[in-house]
């Protein structure tokens, strides 16, 4: 099973486990999962899971979509791959197991 867990500076917010479909990250209330951060767009990236791969697609935010540190418009997952996103981070995880 796929998660994610959503930091910022060093405190996890939240966590999620990560069904087949799609979630939306932004500041809009709407997302399925909203950050209050200005950095952010009001729809800033989502996270694509189907069977057991999750993608993240940057939805063409003002200040980019960072993983590793490297600016992506899409990219696959890997456990521990961190994404910037303004001043939070949403690190992934996955179990190998499942």
């Amino acid at each position: 099973m796929n998660k994610i867990t959503i930091e910022k500076d060093s405190f996890t917010l939240d966590e999620k486990q990560l069904e087949h479909g799609s979630v939306t990250i932004g500041r809009a209330e709407d997302n399925d999962i909203h950050i209050d951060d200005p950095m952010l767009s009001s729809y800033h990236a989502r996270i694509t899971t189907f069977f057991k791969a999750s993608h993240v697609e940057d939805l063409n935010s003002t200040n980019g979509t960072y993983l590793n540190g490297k600016q992506v418009m899409t990219h696959t997952l890997h456990s521990g791959d961190t994404i910037l996103m303004g001043s939070h981070k949403v690190i992934f995880h996955t179990d190998s197991n499942s």
